[in-house]
């Protein structure tokens, strides 16, 4: 952006517009219009009965369950660079959890007792 000497900066917001036709290309997050079908990664299948494992990661991250009912999820999906962050994500996490969880029975055993982690 040009901008003169000693003139202000402004900032620019966009914002998205979901309609009921737009709602199957955009992921709100980080707000991309998903066109082309390889891109994209539903999370939900058999109309909102089964959660996708791109769903699943989400619910991880986020902490809550995601309402698979029909017309409860504003869109039904996400990019696949966020589903393949979100992945990465999970892993991460998953490794975290098995790291401290063996940690703990190691200091189990070697105190010979029961310790609480919280």
């Amino acid at each position: 952006m040009a901008e003169s000497i000693g003139s202000t900066p402004t900032k620019t917001i966009e914002r998205v517009c979901v309609s009921p036709a737009s709602k199957g290309q955009i992921w709100l997050p980080c707000t991309k219009v998903i066109t082309y079908k390889d891109f994209k990664r539903k999370l939900t299948i058999s109309g909102g009965q089964k959660k996708t494992k791109a769903c699943l990661n989400l619910e991880l991250i986020a902490g809550k369950e995601i309402s698979s009912g029909e017309g409860s999820l504003l869109t039904n999906i996400l990019c696949q660079n966020c589903a393949d962050k979100n992945e990465t994500v999970v892993r991460k996490i998953l490794e975290v959890r098995e790291s401290f969880e063996s940690s703990r029975k190691s200091t189990e055993a070697e105190k010979g007792r029961t310790t609480m982690w919280r």
